[in-house]
């Protein structure tokens, strides 16, 4: 887990990012626009966002300096997470900063689920032109990484978990809005292998060797994966079995997160219980990645609320309240 706190860590300055943006599956969030005041609130703090970002760029195009602990075996996955970061916000890909940093990605290899996931990404929310064929060859690789055993995607050591999974899906369906197609089957075993990660309440685990409590943000994460396949299916008849599977899978989830559903923190266990269960990674680190997390449920599913509490409204006052100085 530990070489993730990066990846997490920095998620805080990606969901402020997404703030007061439509995301691109779900253009009908457009009608989540906040109160004039709030909004403005949003958009000053990303704009400070973007402004820490851009000082942060290297000579040949990476980013560096705001990682803690730094990034080490992750140049692809630090890069492109801000480059995506800064694309969501508004910055065009012909933008220098923007520019440079896809350039210094093209040259980096394929390693490792994040990165590359967080390379698609960051692709899919651009307009280069070599986009298709990059997304086709990411997929390819996705494709040929997943775990066998687990039907889930993990770290370089062999530990499938669904929070890489979730980056990985994600990924996958960047690549197929331009063009490429995972083969249907391929996508009922990843149902099968994110509905071992979900327990009796409805909610999902990390690891059953050493995260085996139901979270928010594992939740989330389970809810996209079981979504974004189930999506890839929809046109497949012959596999209605799965897809009636991973739809059940996400209702019981959704139940679970509404009975807990809070911004102030990462739901753990079944008692819907805020806590810093694993202080060795870090309370942020938790909360800003389930806060992420239901930022991609509210959009896939186009949610509104969750608990009858407004996710949005409720979520941009919490990221504003830590935000630090200067946009960070």
């Amino acid at each position: 887990m530990a070489p993730i706190m990066w990846l997490l860590r920095f998620l805080a300055l990606l969901v402020a990012a997404l703030g007061g943006l439509a995301a691109a599956w779900a253009p009908t969030l457009v009608a989540l626009t906040p109160a004039p005041s709030l909004e403005r609130q949003v958009n000053a703090a990303i704009q400070r966002g973007i402004d820490k970002l851009r000082a942060a760029q290297r000579p040949d195009g990476s980013f560096g300096g705001l990682e803690r602990p730094p990034p080490g075996g992750y140049p692809m996955g630090y890069t492109a997470l801000v480059t995506y970061a800064l694309l969501k916000s508004g910055v065009a890909t012909t933008d220098p900063v923007v520019k440079a940093a896809l350039d210094h990605l093209a040259g980096l290899p394929l390693l490792k689920t994040y990165s590359v996931s967080s390379y698609a990404l960051a692709l899919d929310a651009g307009d280069d032109p070599s986009a298709p064929e990059r997304l086709h060859q990411i997929a390819l690789w996705l494709e040929q990484n997943l775990d066998e055993r687990t039907s889930l995607w993990g770290y370089p050591d062999g530990s499938p978990e669904l929070s890489n999974t979730q980056f990985a899906v994600m990924a996958l369906a960047a690549a197929a809005r331009h063009g490429h197609r995972t083969p249907p089957k391929f996508w009922t075993e990843v149902i099968d292998g994110a509905l071992e990660r979900q327990n009796d309440t409805g909610g999902f685990y990390y690891r059953s060797d050493s995260m085996p409590e139901t979270s928010g943000s594992m939740t989330t994460a389970g809810i996209t994966t079981l979504h974004v396949a189930r999506q890839a299916l929809a046109s497949e008849r012959r596999y209605d079995g799965p897809q009636r599977k991973a739809a059940a899978g996400i209702e019981r989830a959704l139940a679970w997160l509404d009975a807990r559903f809070s911004t102030t923190g990462n739901p753990i266990g079944d008692q819907g219980i805020l806590r810093d269960r694993y202080p060795a990674y870090g309370a942020h680190n938790y909360h800003y990645y389930f806060l992420y997390g239901i930022e991609r449920v509210a959009a896939l599913l186009d949610r509104r609320e969750f608990g009858g509490l407004p996710w949005y409204r409720q979520g941009a006052h919490e990221l504003l309240a830590h935000e630090s100085e200067k946009g960070g």
